[in-house]
């Protein structure tokens, strides 16, 4: 999820280049409702591998001037030549090597320069020309087909988001640590949100019984462009992860004081 947001900065990076560009995502269906509002896009196929042959046939039906592959494993490649042959295309270097090294024994060969949104562009560009100032992204309009949330008695002035879960074990930082937070910024008459997947929605139950009063979990009720719209509307985010607590707000463009959590201390996001 975190590197399906990541994209945005290519789009307004394509739309820069060539404003005349017709542009196309395909994406995993429960992240293209990210992109209904996205003026730079043209359209948005929501991917369900049970319609896979379905969706490509019907995309190899149009004329493509380039297609870019940011997933770069053996599945999209297969597609990409078996639908797109004659396309021209780029890919997106996982830097597999430099990743296993960092997750799993903690140790950094990434160049500083270089991001994932980065050579996301270099993917779809590799003119090497200078992209380090990444065009700034708004990803949330005003749809009016957003829900409005009114969760906190009377409102709150300030609002903290906490993203406490991760998939990664040695991304997770420890729950209680979160609650004694929560409970913090409760105390302070702030009021404090809980978000994550389905699958968090008992933790985060827990989690909200710790931080007692003026806390509420969205845990699994929201989908994703919802989580962004709400964050607009808070004041400090919080979080150990770069897929929903990070990459969800990563260069948004919302007022919103956003932190995640390293290993040893947090920096400004």
């Amino acid at each position: 999820m975190g590197d399906v947001i990541l994209l945005t900065p290519l789009l307004s990076y394509l739309k820069e280049k060539n404003p005349a560009a017709e542009i196309t995502v395909i994406t995993g269906s429960p992240y293209a409702v990210l992109f209904g509002d996205d003026p730079r896009l043209t359209s948005v196929v929501p991917y369900v591998r049970s319609d896979e042959e379905k969706i490509f046939t019907k995309l190899a039906l149009e004329k493509w001037d380039h297609v870019i592959d940011l997933q770069n494993n053996r599945r999209s490649r297969k597609l990409r030549k078996k639908y797109f042959p004659q396309v021209n295309f780029g890919v997106f270097d996982k830097l597999h090597v430099q990743r296993f090294l960092l997750l799993l024994v903690r140790l950094d060969f990434y160049k500083k320069s270089s991001n994932v949104a980065q050579r996301y562009i270099l993917a779809a560009d590799n003119t090497q020309e200078s992209i380090q100032k990444i065009p700034p992204v708004k990803l949330y309009g005003d749809s009016g087909r957003v829900k409005k949330h009114q969760v906190f008695q009377g409102g709150k002035s300030e609002i903290i988001a906490l993203f406490p879960f991760s998939a990664w074990k040695n991304k997770q930082w420890p729950v209680a640590s979160y609650a004694a937070i929560g409970r913090h910024f409760a105390q302070k008459n702030w009021g404090v949100t809980i978000f994550g997947g389905a699958e968090d929605a008992a933790k985060a139950e827990k989690l909200k019984g710790e931080i007692g009063e003026n806390c509420y979990s969205f845990a699994g009720t929201l989908n994703l462009y919802e989580i962004g719209c709400y964050l607009t509307q808070c004041t400090l985010a919080l979080g150990g992860d770069t897929g929903l607590s990070g990459g969800i707000i990563h260069l948004q463009d919302i007022q919103c004081h956003i932190h995640v959590i390293t290993d040893v201390h947090i920096v400004n996001f």
